[in-house]
């Protein structure tokens, strides 16, 4: 499992059909530049290698907070992934459970997410995703 650090603000790496990544500082985001959010699409580009795959997203160590610029800039530029099933959030603090929150209700996707508070929930909702992805291409085959 390789692990990919990007501008040492986050960790990708994919491991069993779930792509992760880890923010230990969100607050960092605010100064990520284009390049990095097109390095972020190279990574996920590559870690999926064109199968489209269910995020997790690890905030349990994570700390700071998103300005709503910011967070409509992430939000805007992380739309442009076709590859990502859906994305499941995984937070400790309540802080960070209610900036996860914020931060879905702002971007209005249609992409499925959930909000858990450890690894086997996040795990089985990304299992949930991938099977329906499953009975749904069955079907269109049909």
């Amino acid at each position: 499992m390789e692990k990919t650090n990007i501008a040492n603000q986050v960790s990708f790496w994919a491991h069993e059909g779930v792509l992760y990544c880890r923010f230990d500082d969100i607050s960092k985001i605010a100064q990520c530049t284009a390049r990095n959010y097109q390095q972020f699409l190279r990574v996920i580009h590559d870690l999926c290698r064109g199968v489209p795959m269910p995020l997790v997203v690890d905030l349990r160590q994570a700390r700071g907070t998103l300005s709503a610029d910011t967070a409509k800039i992430l939000s805007a530029r992380c739309q442009r992934i076709p590859l990502i099933l859906g994305e499941a959030y995984v937070v400790q603090s309540l802080s960070i459970r209610l900036l996860v929150q914020s931060y879905v209700r702002l971007i209005h996707r249609k992409t499925p997410s959930a909000i858990c508070t450890n690894m086997p929930d996040a795990k089985r909702f990304c299992d949930s995703l991938v099977a329906a992805a499953s009975q749904k291409s069955r079907t269109n085959e049909r």
